[in-house]
């Protein structure tokens, strides 16, 4: 097993045609080609013209994904009408004691100069802290190889916020009564997928009553049934306390 970091060029001229639904895309379809040649997604991030990974698996395997990766966004990128370079690909193995260095590299992809890297939402870096927990097929494995404290440091990050439910009940009943299409950005953000993905609305239900909305203006807003509502309501929801801290973090509450 190797690790290797991965520039994925996507094209100066066509990358900011390319908005959520398109990188949300592209993050599924690394996942999937990864999965299926049983190569370890460690990292992701998008600079402005190009899309950085660091994975982990055989060269053949790793070179397969890539290949995969690269051809479905090729095609996904036409449906937009655009084109994007097939063969700007650059690839370096990462020595353990290199790793570090790696993960900073991808987690800085999509930042601006003074941006702290929880603002950012088109990376990894989300996942690794704990803040969003739909993408922790790459944030799991990472947690064993890096001290991922250390890694914010070095991204440039603040302090980071605690995930305590006592604290953040008592101050989003103190009056912050989010709308709904915020709430259910945030939901999608914390689960990562877009805010239309059924896999998030659960949690959404679930925040937005906490605030103060009622089961019928949440119904109206998903196009369900507020019995429908109900049931969500009665599953416990293990990400409340993650969307609670991000709701109130000015940095987390940046979604796509």
């Amino acid at each position: 097993m190797r690790i290797e970091r991965v520039s994925c060029h996507l094209g100066l001229d066509t990358a900011g045609l390319f908005g959520a639904v398109f990188r949300y895309g592209v993050v599924e379809r690394t996942v999937r080609a990864a999965a299926r040649r049983g190569v370890t997604v460690l990292a992701w991030g998008f600079a402005p013209d190009e899309l950085r990974l660091v994975l982990r698996g055989s060269a053949a395997d790793i070179e397969n994904t890539v290949r995969g990766v690269r051809v479905g966004t090729v095609r996904q990128a036409t449906h937009f009408g655009c084109e994007v370079d097939r063969s700007a690909t650059e690839r370096q193995v990462v020595a353990a004691d290199d790793l570090e260095d790696a993960i900073v590299w991808v987690h800085k992809a999509p930042l601006g100069r003074t941006q702290d890297p929880l603002g950012a939402v088109w990376s990894s870096h989300r996942d690794l802290m704990g803040f969003r927990v739909g993408h922790d097929y790459c944030s799991s494995p990472l947690r064993e190889l890096v001290d991922r404290r250390r890694v914010h440091q070095r991204c440039g990050g603040d302090q980071l916020p605690m995930v305590s439910d006592s604290e953040q009940a008592e101050e989003l009943r103190g009056g912050y009564r989010a709308p709904l299409t915020v709430l259910l950005r945030m939901a999608g953000a914390v689960r990562g997928v877009p805010p239309a993905d059924r896999r998030c609305f659960r949690l959404f239900v679930h925040l937005a009553r906490f605030v103060g909305w009622t089961n019928r203006e949440i119904a109206g807003a998903l196009a369900l049934t507020a019995r429908r509502v109900r049931q969500l309501a009665n599953v416990r929801e293990p990400l409340l306390a993650v969307a609670q801290v991000c709701l109130l973090d000015p940095r987390l509450r940046r979604v796509p």
